[in-house]
């Protein structure tokens, strides 16, 4: 009998699925902050604290530029998990819009349902399943949905 091991790729998804558990679990549906300190504690505890001032760092540089910005709509190219989307759109204008493409389809079920649970703004997904297919779609979809009101 052959023993049959966990892939990496296998690993990541068991990852990002413990994530999103760990979210619904411990967060407040409709509160970011709440969604955003559930996933730091997560990666947090996962990572053993290793990088979370250089986040931290980089977190607070966005939220600065949000916030001088206050943009009607953004576009996040790779959503991963959704916590760049949760905490861009906790401080975006209401009615504002966000385009948030993910080219892996597990990540982008991830990022949406983390997304829905962190804030109220209208946005839009998209899923492509490879590079080509990515330029295929997202291209015609960019122009018309920034040419569309938000």
């Amino acid at each position: 009998m052959t023993k049959k091991t966990v892939q990496q790729s296998e690993f990541d998804e068991l990852r990002e699925r413990s994530l999103l558990r760990h979210v619904i679990n411990t967060s407040t549906e409709g509160d970011a902050d709440s969604v955003m300190n559930a996933m730091d504690t997560f990666w947090d505890t996962y990572f053993n604290g290793e990088g979370t001032k250089e986040w931290r760092l980089r977190g607070n540089t966005l939220d600065s530029a949000i916030k001088q910005k206050s943009p009607k709509t953004a576009m996040e190219i790779g959503a991963y998990c959704g916590y760049t989307a949760v905490r861009m759109g906790r401080l975006m204008p209401a009615g504002s819009k966000l385009i948030s493409i993910e080219i892996d389809p597990l990540y982008a079920a991830i990022a949406t349902k983390v997304r829905a649970r962190g804030w109220n703004i209208f946005f839009s997904s998209r899923c492509a399943f490879n590079n080509s297919l990515f330029l295929f779609f997202a291209v015609p979809l960019l122009r018309r949905w920034w040419s569309t009101p938000a």
